[in-house]
């Protein structure tokens, strides 16, 4: 299917704030499900969508990466940019860093993470691959030296390796779609606090050692413990923003515009 017909597209028409990555990701999911779009799809160009939406390369690429990381894309460099194999992701509203960092929703995103990964890290005690496992432990030792971004990307890999691990297609769906907002959760708490990329890895090894001893149990707990220690960065990350009234940076600017 050729994108030409896709310029039309009232999900394309310029976007009135700039700089809003969710939006984008926003526009383009539903761009992709109300023009019944497939995988190998091809989408317009960086520059034709740059134009149509009214928005800056840096924002337009940064929802890229998000969608890619979702799955509802997938970029041939040099070929450009084609719908994914995207999964559940397509099917839901992606879930607006804004509303975790206003409204109470960060509770409920903690909640959420505990009740599907704590039951993903037992699956994966009982189903894992070696492979998977090694996998696991392949993240959990490399964890890149500085940047928040690069650490947070590497932080969501190994929860994905761990749901790869369950064989559970379902629950799986269920955390990638949460994959864009943990990544914020993830680097904007590295940013506040960078002495908690240090612990986050360390964290993750007794998850890896009950997944390779084969303990669901164990691995329900550890992974249980870790995302309460890490829910309570991330409530402590709100409770500074609402108390010292930061400046928004970047990345709670471009997600505070609502989801449509």
């Amino acid at each position: 299917m050729s994108a030409t017909h896709l310029h039309a597209s009232p999900h394309l028409a310029p976007i009135s704030r700039p700089a809003v990555a969710d939006e984008i990701v926003n526009r383009l999911i539903r761009l992709i499900l109300d023009e019944r779009l497939r995988p190998g799809d091809r989408l317009p160009s960086e520059h034709e969508l740059m134009a149509q939406l009214a928005v800056g390369r840096s924002s337009l690429r940064e929802a890229i990466k998000t969608l890619r990381a979702m799955g509802v894309v997938s970029v041939v460099n040099g070929n450009g940019t084609f719908v994914g194999s995207g999964g559940a992701a397509l099917g839901a509203k992606p879930l607006s860093w804004g509303l975790v960092m206003h409204g109470g929703g960060a509770q409920e995103l903690i909640e959420a993470r505990r009740l599907i990964e704590s039951e993903l890290a037992a699956l994966a005690a009982e189903r894992a691959t070696a492979e998977e496992i090694a996998a696991m432990e392949r993240l959990t030792a490399a964890q890149p030296a500085a940047d928040p971004e690069a650490r947070s990307m590497t932080a969501i890999e190994f929860h994905l390796a761990v749901a790869r691990g369950a064989h559970n297609l379902v629950l799986s769906y269920f955390f990638e779609g949460l994959q864009h907002v943990l990544r914020d959760w993830i680097s904007s708490t590295y940013e506040a606090h960078p002495e908690d990329a240090v612990a986050n890895p360390d964290e993750h090894v007794p998850i890896v050692r009950a997944i390779q001893a084969r303990d669901a149990r164990g691995a329900r707990a550890a992974m249980a413990a870790h995302l309460d220690t890490a829910g309570a960065r991330l409530l402590r990350l709100v409770a500074e923003h609402e108390r010292n009234a930061w400046p928004p940076s970047r990345r709670l600017t471009s997600c505070s515009t609502p989801a449509v």
